[in-house]
Order: structure tokens, then sequence, then C-alpha cells
């Protein structure tokens, strides 16, 4: 039961329409906190023992700032979420990641482990680089193009990379 004695805690709206406020009064001597939800009418006598503690400015106030906690704490909670589930990763743990997914690709090309369309897929990469474009060694891109592993193309590409450097 709200008494005379109990201190306004909080008042903010407890509905989209605005016709209710949940009020949270606490008791100064036990501590304890009590919720009440009122009808947000003129004619309400509880709504008129509210706003001679507040007014509807503060109760719109309080209102938002509920609001914007509630949007943080669920940013918070999904987040983490995130975080243990593995859909989200730190950027310390990404640049670890990117660091294994680089280990495990590059060690595809070196066991002959890459796919028909990884291996077109690396010598598509390999034709961009400038040494290789600007070349006109027919017979090193001849090589690149019949190259049948991954070995095979860093073969025919460190040909062209030597060559670049003399």
């Amino acid at each position: 039961m709200i008494t005379e004695q109990h201190e306004l805690l909080s008042a903010r709206f407890a509905d989209n329409d605005r016709k209710n406020i949940l009020i949270l009064w606490i008791d100064p001597e036990t501590k304890e906190i009590t919720e009440e939800i009122i009808e947000s009418k003129q004619s309400d006598l509880s709504f008129q023992h509210l706003m001679t503690l507040t007014n509807l400015e503060s109760v719109h106030e309080q209102t938002r700032e509920y609001f914007i906690e509630q949007q943080k704490q669920f940013k918070e909670t999904v987040k983490k979420i995130a975080e243990e589930e593995g859909l989200l990763v730190s950027e310390d743990n990404f640049n670890n990641q990117k660091s294994k997914v680089f280990l495990r690709e590059v060690s595809k090309i070196f066991t002959n482990d890459l796919t028909d369309e990884e291996l077109f897929s690396l010598k598509l990469a390999v034709f961009e680089m400038p040494e290789l474009k600007e070349s006109k060694d027919r017979k090193k891109k001849s090589d690149l193009r019949k190259a049948k592993t991954g070995l095979e193309v860093m073969k025919a590409t460190f040909a062209f990379m030597v060559d670049s450097v003399e």
C-alpha cells in the first residue's frame, strides 16, 4: 500500500499511448521499492497526487531515458551473445582469424589442395599483378595459363618476379 511517507523514485509512461504511468515508490524506512501503475488522467486522484511531486515533462523525460537505457542494454546483450556464439569477433581475434585463413589458403596452394575454381581465381589474381600485366613474355604467360597446380602457378609467378627484380 502506497502511503504519504513513500518517496517518488521514478515515473514514466508504461505504454505507447501514454495512458498509463508506471511509478516506483520507495519506503524510506524499509528501502522497499513498490511499483504502481496509474491512469494518466487529470481526474484520477493518484495522477493528481503524482503531479504534486513531479510534472508531465519530467515523466516524458524519464520515459525517454528509460528507453535509451533499455536500447543500450539490448545492444550489449546482443553483442555479448554474438561474441559467445562466434558471430562477432574482437579486432585482435579478427586479425588472428585473418592470419589463420591466410595460412590455410597458402597451405592449399603448396599442398595442391585447390579446387579448379580456386586455381582459376588464383591465376586471375596473379595476372592482375603489375609485373605480369606489363610483361610481354608470351612464353611465361603461357606457362602460367597452363599451370595445373597452385605450386605451378607460384613457380610461374616467381619467374616473372625474378625478371622484374633484375
